[in-house]
């Protein structure tokens, strides 16, 4: 493992051994070996805020492996990455309306056999892929284009616009607020995973041509999220016909599903979808309490079941921010005479 601060670096990593490139800014060149090596631009987000020039570019060499550049931090902005495997080049990509392209590029990097992409957190970078089977974590309101091969592409951020092109692709798609969007072309099978339960999926539908899958969160106050499959049908001599039907969805319970497609439907019609279920998953069931006391420590979803013949149950939680707890109860809800909730509360660090 090799942690590069700043300013100008060469060097050349471990020929039989996977090596892991943490590098800032500057100018570098940066070799890798035989094995699976990966590189980490620590200040990947930071520099799209400074907007520096390099007076020179670095060169990345990912040689034989299957080998990864991760563009690491956080940036909420409409600027981002343009990372062009087939052409070996990384850019810093700006919007600029007044150009002809929409954007303006700056040249930072030649990359060199490199495979696999994670792109900066909430920031709007492009990626296009190889030839090669690439693996596209899209962290952002990013735009794919896998290239061909049998890619496997992770949805991560709303706004997102991912095609795998030619190839068998997976798709992975994080349960996030907002619309991710997947252009596929149906010539092979492909698939989609959903990350979270075949419960919070509410409707499938087709809408101008495209398969649309509207999915809710365990609050119901928290805006949805929409999986939208382009293009599923065409137009052909006035007819909409199916253009995709090699579409297998699973959900983070297991379910393995595939919509019942139409070979043609009503042009500009908004068609309500039947969906086969062809493997059953595994629900989560909630754990029977008996104790009067009840810990919940970790980060993964729970579901709880009091019986009606427990006289009180105190619950205990640590910070959970982004993890629900389901409580069932052996109750009528008309027999519920008052809930109360306590909370110990701390002023936050962050401004």
């Amino acid at each position: 493992m090799w942690f590069i601060g700043d300013g100008r670096d060469s060097i050349k990593g471990v020929e039989k051994k996977p090596n892991v490139f943490h590098y800032g800014s500057g100018t570098k060149d940066l070799t890798g070996g035989e094995k699976d090596d990966q590189f980490v631009f620590e200040d990947a987000a930071e520099a799209l805020r400074k907007n520096i020039a390099e007076s020179d570019y670095s060169k990345l060499r990912g040689g034989a492996g299957n080998d990864t550049l991760t563009l690491n931090g956080h940036n909420f902005t409409d600027k981002g990455y343009d990372i062009d495997l087939p052409a070996g080049t990384l850019h810093i990509r700006t919007p600029a309306s007044k150009v002809e392209d929409g954007a303006t590029y700056q040249f930072h990097s030649l990359v060199e056999n490199i495979e696999n992409i994670d792109t900066v957190r909430s920031a709007a970078s492009t990626v296009r892929g190889n030839e090669h089977r690439n693996i596209i974590k899209s962290r952002g309101s990013d735009t794919i284009n896998a290239g061909a091969g049998n890619d496997q592409i992770h949805m991560l951020h709303k706004d997102a616009t991912a095609s795998g092109e030619e190839g068998v692709d997976e798709y992975f798609v994080d349960h996030v607020e907002g619309r991710i969007c997947i252009i596929e072309d149906g010539e092979q099978e492909s698939s989609v995973e959903l990350n979270w339960r075949i419960g919070l999926i509410e409707s499938w539908h087709i809408e101008n041509n495209a398969l649309v899958i509207t999915s809710g969160f365990e609050f119901y106050d928290r805006p949805k999220n929409l999986v939208i499959i382009r293009d599923v049908y065409k137009k052909v001599d006035g007819i909409t016909q199916l253009k995709n039907g090699k579409l297998t969805f699973l959900t983070k319970d297991g379910y393995q599903l595939r919509p019942d497609l139409p070979e043609t439907i009503e042009s500009g019609a908004k068609v309500d979808i039947e969906v086969v279920i062809s493997k059953h998953g595994s629900p989560a069931r909630p754990i029977i309490l008996y104790s009067p006391e009840c810990w919940t420590m970790d980060q993964r979803e729970t579901q709880y079941y009091v019986p009606r013949a427990m006289q009180s149950i105190a619950f205990y939680a640590v910070e959970r921010p982004d993890v629900v707890t389901s409580i069932h109860l052996d109750y009528a809800s008309s027999e519920l005479s008052k809930v109360e909730a306590h909370f110990f509360a701390r002023e936050s660090e962050k401004i």
